[in-house]
């Protein structure tokens, strides 16, 4: 009988630890969001573009677009910061000696405090050398044992168990699928039945990206250092300032960003590129300061004709 109880307890705990399994770690939206930030990585050590773009989600969807020049790799990935950019263009040079130019996020967020807890830095933590892992995290890279560990044997990852946490509280709450951000996915952004609900999203996102007006110097010293990197190796520096819709562009006039406005007047850019007003229909965006399909489309086109790709 006790042979078999236990037999019965080994079987539960395998059946368990399988579920588990499967539903934190292999359908994890962590290590999902890791591993498509590892394929983006492995794309960048490649030869052959002569230009890359780097930024998060504002540039991230443009590369699906039909006319983007196969001339320019897009690097941007969602919720990348300065200090992602920086090691992304430190990798590209090491492992593309053709690299003509960089296109870099020159967006009024970039410098934000609220930045800060919003990156990708354990993801791009293993593929910066250990000086640029040294200058920007002021360690020594003690923890690529860990990064190895984990990426071989997923459940030793804290962060999984974190992200399963948050989706679980948020399901629990009723937030999986009408999220505090959403709008009537039935009608376009721009429909007027948007209209009142597009004028409270674009000042909860000023809010929430601008409004504490405190600019961290770590970040402007970084790309400040980012540009630098590009000019020693002979590489053209572009700064992009992406669309934004009208209704963003009013409730960030409600802050204080001329100090951050002007710190980018100060950046030794060899060309920079305003969009900011490009494009003012909100049938064109997705949300208070992203593009969607049609607008990407359009700004693709601009990009082209103004670098004349």
């Amino acid at each position: 009988m006790a042979i078999r109880f236990a037999i019965k307890v080994v079987v539960f705990c395998l059946l368990l630890g399988g579920l588990i399994f499967g539903l934190i770690v292999r359908h994890n939206p962590y290590l999902y969001t890791q591993e498509r930030y590892d394929a983006q990585m492995r794309r960048l050590m490649q030869k052959g573009p002569t230009y890359i773009l780097l930024g998060d989600s504002q540039s991230m969807s443009l590369e699906g677009d039909p006319l983007w020049p196969r001339s320019i790799f897009n690097a941007s990935f969602g919720s990348d910061g300065v200090n992602e950019m920086y090691i992304k263009l430190g990798v590209a040079l090491r492992h593309n000696p053709d690299l003509k130019g960089v296109f870099v996020n020159a967006g009024d967020h970039i410098f934000a405090q609220d930045r800060q807890g919003v990156n990708n830095w354990l993801f791009i933590k293993p593929y910066a050398d250990r000086a640029l892992y040294k200058e920007i995290f002021h360690a020594e890279p003690q923890d690529r044992l860990f990064c190895f560990l984990t990426r071989r044997f997923p459940m030793l990852n804290p962060n999984i168990y974190v992200f399963s946490r948050q989706r679980l509280v948020e399901k629990i709450m009723g937030l999986w699928s009408t999220r505090r951000d959403s709008v009537d996915n039935s009608v376009p952004w721009g429909d007027e039945k948007n209209k009142f609900k597009r004028l409270e999203l674009a000042a909860r996102r000023a809010h929430d990206t601008l409004s504490d007006a405190i600019i961290v110097d770590e970040f402007v010293a970084n790309y400040r250092k980012l540009l630098e990197l590009g000019h020693k190796h002979h590489v053209r520096v572009i700064g992009v300032r992406y669309p934004v819709s009208l209704e963003y562009t009013q409730e960030k006039r409600k802050y204080a960003i001329d100090k951050v406005q002007a710190l980018f007047r100060q950046m030794p850019f060899d060309q920079f590129l305003d969009y900011t007003h490009l494009i003012e229909s909100p049938s064109y965006y997705f949300n208070p300061d992203h593009l969607n399909e049609e607008g990407g489309a359009i700004l693709v086109k601009q990009l082209k004709t103004d670098m004349k790709l």
